[in-house]
């Protein structure tokens, strides 16, 4: 918001004693990040390039993200674990995951292994939870499960990369030798995917032998399980499953299809988008009612987003990070992953150079708002109702690199007791006059929930000047010895310009002191004392277990005659 006053200045202007000046005012910065458009084109709410490692909270103030600590008090993990759901039953609850190709579950804050047979070491390993049943696929062989006594592969599931409950069906696919092809175990025996003999119906796919099911071993049984190919002639092999509502969404490589049964059980299959598919099963998340996924173009929603239509469709979300998203290297979209999770989606991703997900990125549906997390490097996330616990949930994540497994903690800011830095850049302010030169006289943020130091640094059309601001509380009851703030002044005008000649009331003494404003938040006014078109403020915090949360701030600004111009860049 924007709002023209005209005040008399003693001392801001020689010979304009009744200079104009402008007002900028930004409340709940919580539009997320926009890499999409240059600086000046943002919203005024919106975060650019170089912001990293915040949340948005409250109505939409903006916070250093939580951190996180490892939870296995007793490292019982010999490698990196890959792959963790949940085992449930009304006997128990607890994660599961995968150590060098060993199922381990974790109780009571360690992790015992549960024998049985292994999985492929080398291969990304997917977990799918079933009542009394955790399945666990490697894509090499027959899938293996533990039904909470023994780690078993009953030999009649294909070598499958992932599987997901439909309608009873415990449906499985990503089947190398079999690639379009979607198998369905009956609820009665989730385990069995095949069948003893073939197919009266020639039409009918047959699950009688290792050809049609690669990775079985064992044939036997009804009719009962099923298969379909999805478009075989197409080419394109099935990446992933999800939902809509009450339909099951597959996805190919480039190419979506919703498969769903009609009166007579049979399958109905239609398709919904030609133009993308997925780039991996672990990216395709369920949220409320839509389905978010991970194409290579960027992520996408299918279904009812706010503004969207209602009709089943895909509408790109990311287009605000879609820079940021390019930069997954495609060699290992397989190790993508996603969950939603707290009206969030998040996505782990391999950025640049990266072999394993190092980066999380965010997507905050309360506020529509993008976020880029570093120092993450998720392989899979699991939020975990502790029933037999502390009756909490847990938001948990294993680690690529590390032998634990780790849970995000609110009010937590350390990861593992490594400093966060948490970095909010704000869009080029140019006062809706991008062509003018400003003297731009102050800055006034709005903190609450602050500990331990904020710096403030300005950046114009020319790169970063002056000297930044540190902010930095002294008691605990509020931000400085007033508990109004303190602040070391870099640039600062104060000394030249009081609030009097701006026509701003005067700020508290020291001696003052407000319970309201100490629980509330916390005002600063800082002189910036620039001459730019445009201005940005970034404003940083890297010290351990420290945070801040950015209400907003207030801008005063001052319009240069029009006829002041960089010579350097007129043309007559």
């Amino acid at each position: 918001m924007q709002q023209w006053k005209r005040q008399p200045y003693a001392r801001i202007r020689q010979n304009a004693p009744d200079a104009p000046y402008k007002e900028i005012r930004v409340i709940n910065p919580s539009r997320g990040l926009n890499l999409l458009v240059a600086d000046i084109l943002a919203n005024d709410k919106e975060a650019t390039n170089g912001t990293k490692n915040i949340e948005y909270v409250e109505g939409g103030a903006a916070r250093k993200r939580m951190g996180y600590t490892e939870v296995d008090t007793i490292a019982n993990l010999g490698v990196a674990p890959r792959g963790l759901a949940a085992y449930l039953s009304e006997a128990a609850t607890y994660p599961v995951t995968s150590d060098a190709g060993v199922l381990k579950k974790y109780e009571s804050g360690t992790w015992t292994s549960l024998g049985g047979v292994t999985l492929d070491t080398g291969a990304n390993i997917t977990l799918t939870s079933l009542f009394e049943k955790t399945y666990a696929w490697d894509g090499v062989n027959g899938g293996i499960v533990w039904d909470g006594s023994s780690v078993t592969r009953p030999g009649t599931m294909p070598k499958a990369k992932f599987s997901v409950i439909y309608k009873g069906y415990h449906v499985a696919s990503g089947v190398d030798g079999q690639p379009f092809r979607l198998y369905f175990a009956p609820s009665g025996e989730p385990s069995r995917f095949t069948r003893l003999n073939a197919p009266s119906d020639p039409n009918d796919v047959g699950l009688h032998n290792v050809a049609n099911v690669p990775g079985a071993t064992v044939f036997s049984g009804d009719d009962t399980p099923r298969a379909i190919d999805i478009n075989r002639n197409d080419g394109q092999k099935v990446i992933g499953l999800g939902f809509f509502q009450d339909v099951l969404i597959v996805f190919k490589e480039k190419s979506i299809y919703q498969l769903y049964f009609n009166d007579s059980n049979g399958f109905v299959v239609e398709r919904i988008s030609s133009s993308y598919g997925a780039v991996c099963h672990g990216a395709i998340a369920s949220v409320e009612n839509d389905c978010y996924f991970l194409t290579d173009k960027g992520v996408y929603v299918l279904g009812n987003e706010p503004n969207f239509y209602a009709a089943i469709r895909t509408n790109e979300l990311s287009s605000r990070v879609k820079t940021l998203l390019q930069r997954i290297n495609p060699v290992y979209y397989e190790r993508c992953r996603a969950y939603y999770h707290d009206d969030r989606y998040f996505l782990s991703v391999p950025l640049d150079q990266a072999t394993e997900c190092n980066t999380m990125i965010v997507y905050d549906r309360r506020f529509y708002a993008w976020a880029y997390w570093t120092n993450i490097n998720a392989n899979d996330m699991l939020a975990f109702n502790d029933r037999d616990g502390d009756g909490k949930t847990h938001f948990y994540f294993t680690e690529y690199g590390s032998a634990t497994m780790c849970e995000f903690t609110p009010g937590v800011y350390n990861d593992k007791g490594e400093a966060i830095t948490a970095t909010y850049i704000t869009r080029a302010f140019d006062g809706k006059s991008i062509d003018r030169e400003k003297f731009w006289y102050s800055l006034r943020p709005i903190f609450r929930l602050t500990t331990g130091a904020v710096q403030i640094s300005y950046i114009t059309e020319n790169g970063t000047v002056g000297r930044p601001v540190s902010i930095a509380p002294i008691l605990t009851g509020g931000l400085g010895v007033d508990q109004i703030g303190a602040a070391t002044f870099g640039t600062s005008q104060h000394d030249l310009y009081t609030d009097v000649d701006m026509g701003l009331s005067a700020a508290s003494d020291d001696s003052s002191s407000s319970s309201e404003t100490d629980a509330t938040h916390t005002l600063f006014d800082i002189g910036v004392g620039i001459d730019a078109r445009t201005l940005k403020v970034k404003y940083e915090n890297d010290g351990l277990n420290e945070t801040f949360t950015l209400l907003g701030w207030v801008m005063l600004l001052q319009e240069k005659d029009p006829g002041r111009f960089d010579g350097a860049y007129t043309i007559r």
